[in-house]
């Protein structure tokens, strides 16, 4: 385990849950965050990263999104496979760099999109394979809520480091983004409007507002914001037979799904999607290791990884620049 902070406890919870499958380490730059989350999960904190990595399967990475290229690196360097967190980098250049040496030493690199493993998207994407919805028109993404930084409270985390920062747009909107194309496709364009509330770190975008076209001819909107006291998430299919929609009071749960079809059939049924229940992390850590343990190539891969990193980047130019962005 590579990088101990919050969203370590997640993984680590959910690979003691695997039958087979033992921590054999924790590494942080901070020390005390390696000590404190190896004693909660019964392993050792290591000093010496390139000697834990050679022992072991598999690597989780869950460092920061701007410094994972050299751990990457080693990983590889010594064939094992990487579970790592989204958003996969903050460059393109990184993305590239790491999607390149996971193909040249056949290595399976799997990017965190826990959506994927989640009973609504599951339950939105059997729905639409089924034709039940017709051909896609336009997805709808609304998810807003107190995130980090909320009103000017700068807490310590990597987000809101003046180092590390990464805003909503690339750290954030990477789950939404990927929920959209895994379903719908690639996006061709992108127009955008981002800003941030917290004068003391501006570079820290926490509001947007964006339009996505995709290939296949449909379209989508992202409304996301982690400066709202409200919280409230939304995602809704709108197809030419029907329209699926999933919701909650929270900035990633959905507690209902909600369906109507033009022949005039509907249904409604409550889903408790809870996200922080540890079942999607569970869910997708069992995909990562069946991946390994039977050779295949996880779906959800580097290139998933840099494709959803190219939509944000290409939102935050679409705002900063005022225009239409093509991809």
């Amino acid at each position: 385990m590579i990088g101990a902070g919050g969203i370590s406890r997640h993984h680590c919870a959910a690979l003691s849950k695997i039958e087979g499958v033992a921590l054999d380490g924790v590494y942080d730059i901070d020390r005390p965050s390696a000590d404190r989350l190896a004693a909660e999960f019964g392993t050792r904190a290591v000093d010496d990263l390139e000697a834990a990595i050679r022992g072991v399967d598999m690597v989780h990475l869950l460092t920061p999104p701007s410094v994972r290229v050299p751990y990457a690196t080693l990983a590889m360097k010594h064939g094992k496979h990487i579970f790592a967190e989204k958003p996969v980098a903050m460059s393109l250049a990184d993305a590239l760099a790491m999607e390149k040496l996971a193909r040249e030493t056949n290595i399976k690199y799997m990017v965190g999109f826990t959506q994927r493993f989640r009973k609504g998207y599951q339950m939105m994407k059997d729905t639409l394979l089924s034709g039940a919805l017709g051909d896609p028109v336009q997805f709808i993404c609304v998810r807003i809520g107190p995130g980090p930084g909320f009103d000017g409270n700068l807490s310590a985390s990597w987000r809101t480091n003046p180092d590390l920062v990464c805003g909503m747009s690339i750290e954030s909107l990477s789950h939404d983004i990927d929920f959209i194309t895994s379903l719908l496709g690639p996006v061709s364009d992108v127009q955008a409007a981002v800003t941030g509330t917290i004068p003391a770190l501006p570079a820290f975008d926490n509001n947007i507002a964006s339009v996505l076209r995709l290939g296949g001819g449909s379209f989508a909107t992202i409304a996301a914001s982690w400066g709202s006291a409200v919280a409230y998430n939304c995602k809704t299919l709108v197809g030419t037979k029907g329209t699926l929609t999933l919701f909650g009071d929270a900035i990633w749960d959905f507690a209902t799904a909600k369906a109507a079809f033009v022949d005039g059939t509907q249904w409604q049924q409550p889903i408790d999607d809870i996200f922080l229940d540890g079942k999607a992390y569970l869910a997708e850590n069992e995909y990562f290791v069946s991946c390994v343990r039977e050779d295949r190539k996880p779906e959800c891969d580097a290139k998933a990884g840099r494709e959803a990193l190219k939509v944000s980047l290409a939102m935050l130019s679409s705002s900063r620049e005022k225009r239409l962005v093509a991809l």
